[in-house]
């Protein structure tokens, strides 16, 4: 069975890269997410959170799938 991500934060999604990709290009990920929180800053889900929870957990759902750093930023 697929395990679905529940990324909640930056550096769960590192941990969970380096688990598969020791030598990953980390910097790569932190810019993305420094990126898209600065975009999405402001905006929320209609359950209140901060939208930057969704495009975390579709990195977390990425690196479940044990994408390279490229495609998971």
């Amino acid at each position: 069975m697929t395990q679905i991500s529940d990324t909640k934060s930056i550096d769960d999604l590192i941990k969970m890269v380096q688990g598969y990709a020791p030598d990953a290009d980390i910097q790569l990920l932190m810019n993305a997410y420094f990126y898209a929180q600065q975009a999405h800053d402001g905006q929320f889900r209609k359950s209140g959170e901060d939208y930057i929870t969704h495009p975390l957990s579709v990195a977390g759902i990425l690196a479940d799938m044990k994408m390279d750093v490229e495609t998971i930023a």
